[in-house]
């Protein structure tokens, strides 16, 4: 499995990717298409929890199910940013599926983010996982 880190501090912010190293959280994200006011608040949300943890208020963050919760940038107006995620020890937040929320959230996709969570827990027992830093793989795309 390969993780992009996002954000590292008291806490790690890291985003799944596919084993290609296609990372659907990184590339939704960093578009630059529609909202990008809003996916800038959603990075800026992901610096402040690996600051200060994911101790957020109900407006900021939520559970969905057993496991895998989500991060919200809520709009005034249309469809606000979701970011899907669950926990792992040692202060490690994986981030797995980012999109705009315009109705109901996708159970599909709470599934998908829990298989991703079972995929990582083994590869990790595996010692399987590979961290890149996001930050250092977008000045190699210079």
């Amino acid at each position: 499995m390969i993780l992009f880190q996002i954000a590292k501090d008291i806490w790690t912010i890291s985003a799944y990717a596919k084993e290609g190293g296609k990372c659907q959280v990184l590339d939704f994200l960093d578009d630059g298409s529609k909202y990008e006011d809003e996916k800038i608040k959603m990075f800026a949300l992901l610096n402040r929890v690996a600051t200060h943890g994911p101790k957020l208020s109900g407006n900021f963050s939520k559970p969905l199910s057993g496991n895998i919760f989500e991060f919200k940038r809520v709009r005034k107006k249309g469809p606000g940013i979701r970011v899907f995620y669950f926990f792992d020890e040692n202060k490690i937040i994986i981030c797995t599926y980012a999109f705009m929320k315009r109705d109901k959230t996708p159970q599909n996709r709470i599934r998908d983010a829990e298989e991703i969570r079972a995929e990582y827990l083994k590869d990790k027992r595996d010692q399987k996982i590979k961290i890149i830093d996001r930050e250092k793989s977008d000045e190699n795309k210079k």
